[in-house]
């Protein structure tokens, strides 16, 4: 019974392991805002726009940020969505972790 748990766990892995990757590459036009951007003359621009800076500068390749409030929506992003093929990160960009050390670069700058 051990040899066909272990069989049957080993036939499982090949075939999830043998697929195409479904990750289809970071596209450098991103979707329209469905929402009149209010960005530029929402109160806390300049704080907002500080707060991604200072998230990019600690290592984020790219972050995105969108705060709803009562003075409208305001949103904004910095840094590439794909550092190979050199994409900047923009509003509804699609992120997409690339590599695993990133993914904790970006966890252990927050």
């Amino acid at each position: 019974m051990k040899k066909q748990v272990i069989l049957f766990i080993l036939l499982w892995a090949a075939a999830v392991a043998c697929r195409k990757a479904q990750v289809a590459p970071t596209e450098s036009n991103s979707p329209a805002l469905p929402w009149a951007d209010s960005s530029s003359s929402h109160p806390e621009n300049a704080a907002l726009k500080a707060l991604l800076d200072k998230y990019y500068k600690k290592g984020l390749p790219g972050i995105a940020l969108l705060v709803t409030d009562n003075n409208g929506a305001w949103v904004g992003s910095v840094g590439k969505a794909d550092m190979e093929r050199n994409v900047s990160f923009s509003a509804g960009q699609i992120s997409k972790s690339g590599q695993h050390h990133q993914i904790i670069h970006g966890h252990t700058c927050i």
